[in-house]
């Protein structure tokens, strides 16, 4: 393992990073790195984990990236990375944890995404992805977190979305459309649900299923008194017709519709 996070580093990284073919964690976040990720990085291919965020890179992800076969987390959010999402990435079929949040990544989501079936966590918040989600989203299978809050989604969801037993599902800020379906209710394990500030039409009753603890709930945020919601789905286009619990929800104003 090689770990030099909150180290103070600045510069870029040195292509020479590829001639340690060993090395199975690579951590280097939370420092000052700038550049381009180097396309040698793809030469580590018994890297396990690759941790970048939290810093100044620029250009593309690097498709090379997708040579590391035996990669079970990327993390690469809170830089400056641009471009698409390579569909190179769909040839991580260890990978669990990917993480691409708040870098100005453009395009729609690479099909070959949809078939990481072991993929946990799918992180993708705060970028600039277009298009609409695919019915083939049912096949990640071991999905815990999908979050694509803060993009340009737009379209209807599938039907295939309802089905997986997701713990966190964060759709805010999008131009998603349509009614949410009575099968949310199949979301046993559900505990976050932001679906705000989109244009869905109208919530089944079966929200109402939902324990009262996670309907109404909030946590406090660090120490701006910010609040968390656990189900928040304000300013959207709901008719008044709506489920009587959704007026005890706490990220809901039933009056106004306004997000929280």
């Amino acid at each position: 393992s090689l770990n030099l996070s909150n180290s103070d580093l600045t510069g870029e990284i040195p292509p020479e990073i590829g001639n340690l073919e060993n090395l199975t964690h690579l951590n280097l976040y939370s420092n000052e790195l700038t550049g381009e990720i180097p396309v040698e990085i793809g030469d580590l291919i018994n890297l396990e984990r690759l941790y970048l965020h939290d810093n100044q890179l620029t250009g593309s992800i690097p498709p090379e990236i997708g040579n590391l076969i035996n990669l079970e987390e990327l993390i690469l959010r809170e830089n400056q990375l641009t471009g698409g999402i390579p569909p190179e990435l769909g040839n991580l079929e260890q990978i669990l944890y990917l993480d691409l949040m708040f870098n100005p990544l453009g395009g729609s989501i690479p099909s070959e995404i949809w078939s990481l079936e072991t993929l946990w966590d799918l992180w993708l918040v705060e970028n600039e992805l277009v298009g609409e989600i695919p019915n083939e989203v049912g096949n990640l299978i071991n999905l815990n977190s999908l979050c694509l809050s803060q993009n340009e989604f737009s379209g209807e969801l599938p039907i295939s979305l309802w089905n997986l037993d997701l713990n966190t599902l964060l759709l805010s800020d999008n131009l998603f459309t349509c009614e949410i379906p009575s099968e949310i209710s199949n979301m046993n394990e559900l505990q976050y649900l932001h679906i705000g500030n989109n244009q869905f039409s109208s919530l089944p009753n079966s929200i109402c299923s939902f324990d009262e603890t996670v309907l109404n709930g909030y946590e406090d945020v660090d120490d701006d008194d910010l609040i968390w919601y656990y189900f928040s789905m304000g300013n959207n286009n709901f008719c008044n017709d709506l489920p009587e619990c959704t007026e005890n929800i706490g990220g809901f104003n039933y009056t106004t519709n306004i997000y929280y």
